[in-house]
């Protein structure tokens, strides 16, 4: 027969303690074994998932050796029949310092660090007893990796069966707890481990054996692992209760079977099993066992399973997918998703002789998010592997999660996103986990008319089910219910629902209700909704909240991509005056930054690319954007050029009164009625008819509206907005009056700070007076209005704003900054007053005293020297960029040379992100290299008697712990909101100097948090690594102590690194 039997057991702590007694637990373990023998069991290799030890010194090795040779003699087992592995009590923590706890930004890093082998043998110190006691007792478990992989064995089984044994270390990292989600298996370790099980030939099976469930590791990793490991088993422990069963997600499909504990005095039940694998019955059976303290045996344990079993197909749930069969998707669904799906709107934005239909697929660029859940994590633990990692392409999180809330500004392209998914899922061109899915597309506004024709009560009861069935019935995309249901049974149904935010608030909570109980009803399939920031709240969070993932601004590769899609599908037929146009546009953009504003999302790209083909020319504000977009589009088309814009504003306004994006035929001629005014003899119904056919003259040739589901509304709501606001400037001779009923309605923000823009245009000193109107008026937090005059300001193009009015803003935005408000405001009022111009010298330098300083390193003696107040700004170190600083090989070290003709960069990494460009936040994406070149540049061009560089480590250290050792550079307590990490919410670097209680007493700044800070140090005598002080935005409070070392290769570039200098008189 085809049968392997495994003993598998965890957790048994042996410790050298008074207290601990073999007696107790371990030998009737040893006596149950032999008992299960003798009825028939006969388990041929032994399986310990770690924790062999309770504190991982050696006299407690010796006395698990004497437990397991006893355990194998009662088996009759050879020494080569036990496999085990270390877990987090296999550590001996007292050989690290209390701050030596790993950290890394991303997975790279980490997997840099396991390379090295110096390195590694640091990290892996306190388990040296560990691999030593292995060594020794089991050299068949030898380590070829160093000790990182325990084991790779290739077992031939009494069967013949051939069983690829790997066994992982999952507790290098660990140093204290708890720990869940601060650890990592490595991808480094499971690729060597991999490959060395690889080098064996094929095996029948694969057995992964570490101590820590999947569940503990940090997500990027647990992804990782689950890749690996697919078609294999999983053996763990750790969480000292036995669980498992088949599991099968995106990643992969394996069993998982994680066994109890056996030690004295545990808090859990003591528990053990027994694997047996049946090839021939195709089975897998677990026979569980349970400790009686008070009878100190082991017993069958039902509590498990049926009689202390329980039986698994050996082929799991897949099995029974593979001989379902997928439904037919209807033809006519089909043809209307790929009628509406395949083009982007833009057929319309463009004069009627030179309409241009561009293919979505040519010219779609991804759309990126965070994963759900990592931007604002709630849980005490530092930022380590994945979390906040790199952006994902939301097309993927919607493959691997069953269900996503995307927030998206407008013009963020959600609309977009989902046509191009549903189109290629059509077209059978999608990501891992989505094959064989029917794309479910409802845009939500067209349930309107399922709520007109429902009564209140009704209404509130309604099910997702009614709704979709209503959906597709009153539209002319036609499919049927049960095709939706049949999809849904066997998992493979993808409901895409766009625009929560342009559903009527009322109605908002029974739609996102009745989908998320459908869901739970359904479970396996995926739902997606997407909305504008003011469409989320109640339902929508509650239900769907931990699915929630922002769309990212474009950054300037993705604009950059587009561009060049965009101009080589227009020049379809000439390549190369495609990709010249594309360049030259790039070109002006980078020379002309106040540009950036209008490009972070594809609406306006778009927009911005037709008109750069049409005038080869870039607009320098928003509301100049659109004057001219909406003129381009008007002036060509229409004879009355006037008229016709006259009525789009008023129907703007008319529409944007009511709060809503669309209205019905009805109310689009009564506007129209009101503009163009027939003459006298004309009677109501000559009338009507002759708007009527204007109408219908007017609609499809204008380009901004549309019709849809029985509505007529601007085809983006940014238009809308744009027009209303051109609306109330055209129509009001008191400007100050006329929109200051507006403010602080949130419907209204876009529409405000377009009005200022559109204003400043013609009329430059009533905008500025504006501003400065709202900005001396008394505010109080969170001060919106302040807030929403600073960032009216930046609509007005800088040559057009009064410097008296710039001058109240900063000063309102430097008293926002000063208060304590939540930092997320003052990090908007910080970003605001660096656009506008910082007042500030963050140039400034403090002095820090001479002497004795308690620090991690011991008691050290610093000579008095000077360290920047703040980290060097953006603004500053452009200053570098512009004398040459990149170009200058004297301000750079030989290897900092050589590093620089190897990239050939001349600038930051990120420097054309403006998520990262604000010119009062602190410079990132420099290497060790930049920051020393930096000041070598600073001290040639100073010429003030003063030698400037980075700080060594202990200068630093003492800058921000003082004399008296603070933990944190306030104090000894611990406060999310005195500087920026991971627990603010901000998410990215933040204005320099806006946590003033998070200073030093001396006044130095953003010495916790916000970014980690390169150092002259060296994190290894004679070794390359640069010190890296501080913590960042992506670390918890862990990281940003005082005393908190990381390191760097010098020519690592991130986004949370930067640098401050450090200066003392040069020598006479």
């Amino acid at each position: 027969m085809s049968i392997l039997q495994i003993l598998h057991i965890s957790d048994p702590h042996i410790n050298t303690k008074e207290h601990f007694d073999r007696s107790v637990v371990l030998d009737p373990l040893i006596e149950r074994v032999k008992t299960d023998m003798r009825s028939g069991f006969q388990p041929e290799i032994v399986v310990v998932t770690g924790d062999i030890a309770a504190t991982g010194i050696k006299d407690e090795y010796e006395l698990a050796e004497r437990f397991f040779k006893d355990l194998r003699s009662a088996l009759e087992l050879s020494v080569e029949r036990l496999f085990i592995v270390p877990g987090n009590h296999d550590v001996d923590r007292k050989r690290y310092r209390p701050t030596d706890i790993p950290a890394y930004d991303d997975m790279k890093e980490l997997n840099d660090e396991l390379e090295n082998e110096e390195y590694r043998t640091d990290l892996l110190k306190g388990m040296e007893e560990y691999f030593r006691f292995v060594a020794i007792n089991y050299p068949h478990l030898k380590s070829r990796h160093e000790n990182l992989v325990p084991f790779v064995h290739n077992y031939q089984a009494t069967c013949g069966k051939k069983i690829g044994l790997v066994g992982l270390n999952s507790a290098w990292m660990c140093r204290k707890s708890p720990d869940e989600r601060e650890i990592a298996i490595g991808e480094y370790q499971v690729k060597m481990a991999m490959e060395e099980l690889k080098a064996f030939g094929g095996c029948d099976l694969v057995i992964n054996i570490f101590h820590h469930p999947l569940s503990w590791l940090w997500l990027v990793d647990m992804k990782i692992c689950r890749r690996y490991f697919d078609g294999s088993i999983l053996l763990t422990g750790h969480l000292h209760d036995p669980e498992g069963g088949y599991v099968e997600g995106l990643d992969g499909k394996y069993y998982l079977f994680q066994a109890g504990c056996a030690y004295q005095n545990s808090s859990y039940p003591n528990r053990y099993h027994y694997i047996t694998l049946n090839w021939d019955k195709k089975s897998i059976q677990l026979d569980f066992r349970k400790f009686v303290p008070g009878e100190r045996k082991w017993c069958v344990d039902s509590e498990k399973g049926e009689d202390g079993k329980k039986a698994f197909s050996l082929f799991g749930k897949k099995d029974q997918a593979a001989i379902e069969v997928i439904p037919e998707r209807p033809t006519m669904y089909l043809n209307w998703l790929q009628e509406h799906c395949a083009y982007m709107e833009i057929d319309k934005l463009r004069e009627k002789s030179e309409v241009i239909q561009v293919m979505l697929q040519e010219i779609y660029i991804p759309l990126y998010a965070y994963e759900p859940g990592s931007k604002s994590t709630k849980s005490k633990r530092k930022q380590g592997i994945g979390e906040k990692e790199w952006p994902v392409d939301i097309e993927n999180l919607i493959a691997q999660n069953e269900y996503l809330l995307i927030e998206g500004h407008p013009g963020s392209g959600k609309t977009t996103l989902l046509k191009h998914l549903a189109y290629n899922i059509v077209q059978g061109i999608v990501c891992k986990g989505l094959e064989d899915h029917l794309p479910i597309l409802i845009f939500l506004k067209g349930l309107r008319n399922f709520f007109k024709q429902k009564k209140d009560i009704t209404a509130r009861a309604a099910t997702a089910e009614e709704m979709i069935s209503f959906y597709f019935e009153d539209t002319e995309n036609r499919l049927d219910f049960t095709v939706v249901n049949a999809f849904c049974k066997i998992k493979k149904a993808l409901f895409l629902l766009d625009g929560l935010d342009e559903v009527n608030p009322e109605e908002r909570d029974i739609i996102v209700n009745s989908f998320a109980d459908f869901r739970i009803k359904n479970e396996g399939n995926k739902v997606v909704l997407t909305s504008r920031p003011h469409g989320l709240g109640g339902a929508a969070i509650n239900r769907f909240g931990t699915g929630r993932v922002k769309i990212l601004p474009l950054n300037m590769k993705q604009e950059e991509d587009f561009i060049n899609k965009w101009f080589q599908y227009v020049y379809a037929l000439s390549s190369k005056i495609g990709s010249k146009n594309a360049r030259k546009m790039i070109d002006e953009m980078k020379v002309h930054p106040s540009v950036h504003q209008l490009t972070d999302n594809p609406l306006m790209l778009t927009a911005i690319c037709i008109l750069y083909h049409d005038g080869k020319e870039l607009p320098g504000q928003r509301a100049e954007l659109y004057k001219k977009f909406i003129e381009n589009l008007l002036y060509r088309r229409f004879r009355e050029y006037e008229k016709i814009h006259e009525f789009l504003m008023s129907l703007a306004f008319a529409i944007h009164t009511k709060k809503i994006k669309g209205v019905d035929r009805v109310f689009v001629i009564d506007v129209l009625k009101k503009v163009y005014k027939g003459e006298e003899a004309e009677n109501e119904k000559e009338m009507k008819k002759k708007l009527e056919n204007l109408f219908d003259e007017i609609e499809p040739r204008c380009g901004v509206l549309k019709f849809e589901d029985g509505q007529y509304g601007f085809w983006h709501l940014t238009f809308q907005e744009f027009l209303t606001a051109s609306y109330i400037v055209n129509n009001s001779t008191d400007y100050h009056e006329a929109i200051l009923q507006y403010w602080g309605d949130n419907w209204y923000k876009e529409v405000i700070e377009l009005y200022i823009g559109y204003l400043s245009i013609e009329n430059k000193s009533w905008a500025n007076k504006i501003v400065k109107n709202i900005i001396e008026a008394e505010d109080t937090a969170p001060y919106n209005k302040w807030l929403l005059a600073s960032r009216s300001i930046l609509d007005i193009h800088k040559d057009r704003r009064e410097n008296e009015v710039l001058d109240v803003t900063r000063k309102r935005l430097m008293e926002i900054v000063e208060t304590n408000v939540s930092p997320q405001i003052r990090a908007e009022a910080g970003e605001s007053l660096g656009w506008i111009g910082d007042p500030r010298n963050l140039k400034e330098f403090v002095h820090i005293e001479g002497g004795e300083y308690k620090l991690r390193l011991g008691k050290v003696k610093i000579k008095p020297f000077e360290i920047g107040k703040y980290p060097v700004t953006n603004q500053w170190y452009e200053e570098f960029i512009r004398a040459g600083g990149y170009e200058n090989k004297e301000y750079w070290t030989n290897e900092g040379e050589k590093w620089l003709e190897e990239t050939k960069i001349k600038e930051p990494q990120y420097w054309n992100d403006r998520t990262w460009k604000c010119p009062n936040a602190s410079v990132i994406g420099v290497s060790w290299y930049e920051a020393y070149a930096f000041t070598r540049w600073l001290t040639a061009q100073s010429n003030d008697g003063y030698e400037y560089r980075l700080p060594d480590e202990k200068e630093w250290e003492a800058s921000a712990s003082g004399f008296e050792g603070r933990i944190y550079p306030w104090g000894n307590d611990w406060d999310k909101n005195r500087c920026n990490n991971n627990e603010t919410g901000i998410d990215k670097t933040s204005t320099v100097g806006i946590f003033k209680d998070g200073n030093t007493p001396e006044g130095v700044t953003d010495l916790s948090g916000n970014l980690w800070e390169w150092t002259s140090s060296r994190y290894d005598e004679n070794k390359d690594p640069r010190v890296l002080r501080g913590g960042s935005w992506r670390t918890h409070g862990l990281n940003c102590r005082c005393a908190n070392r990381y390191w760097g290769n010098p020519g690592r570039r991130y986004y949370n690194i930067g640098f401050r200098c450090a200066r003392t008189p040069k020598r006479a």
